[in-house]
C-alpha cells in the first residue's frame, strides 16, 4: 500500500497488486477505481495526507467489480461517478450493493475538467456486458 507521486497533481494509489490513479486540483480531487470497500477507506486516508480538497469525481475504468466496489465513501462526501455507458449498463443488469451507480455516462469520449486540469476518457473497445 502507498502512494506514488507522478508530479503535476497526478498520483498512483497502490493496494496489493492493484493500482488506481487520482488527480489533485485546486478545486478538488478526481479518483479512479476505488477497488473495494477496505481499499477505498485507505485510499481516502492517503488522499487526505496530500490534500484537504474533497473528492469531486470517481471514474470507473471498466466493469469488473473487483476494481470499482467501495466507492460509497466518496459518494458520501458528494462525489459524482463517471463511467462508460456499457459499463453502467452492466451494473444495472448485474446489481451489486458495493457499486455506486454512475451519475455521468459517456459513449465514446468524455473530458472531465476540474480546477484547471483535465482527464480525457475514451472508449476503445466494446466492453462485454455480463448478463
Amino acid at each position: 500500500m502507498g502512494v506514488e507521486d507522478f508530479g503535476d497533481g497526478l498520483y498512483a494509489f497502490h493496494y496489493g497488486s492493484a493500482r488506481s490513479i487520482f488527480m489533485v486540483t485546486d478545486d478538488g480531487v478526481i479518483v479512479t477505481d476505488p477497488l473495494n470497500i477496505d481499499a477505498a477507506k485507505i485510499y481516502r486516508e492517503e488522499i487526505a495526507k496530500i490534500t484537504d480538497q474533497p473528492v469531486k469525481y470517481v471514474v470507473y475504468s471498466h466493469l469488473h467489480w473487483d476494481s470499482v466496489a467501495g466507492g460509497q465513501i466518496f459518494k458520501d462526501e458528494g462525489a459524482q461517478f463517471v463511467a462508460q455507458e456499457r459499463c453502467a449498463q452492466n451494473f444495472q443488469l448485474n446489481p451489486n450493493s458495493a457499486i455506486v451507480a454512475p451519475d455521468i455516462t459517456f459513449s465514446e469520449s468524455y473530458t472531465l475538467t476540474l480546477g484547471g486540469q483535465s482527464l480525457e476518457l475514451a472508449y476503445f473497445v466494446p466492453a462485454t456486458v455480463i448478463a
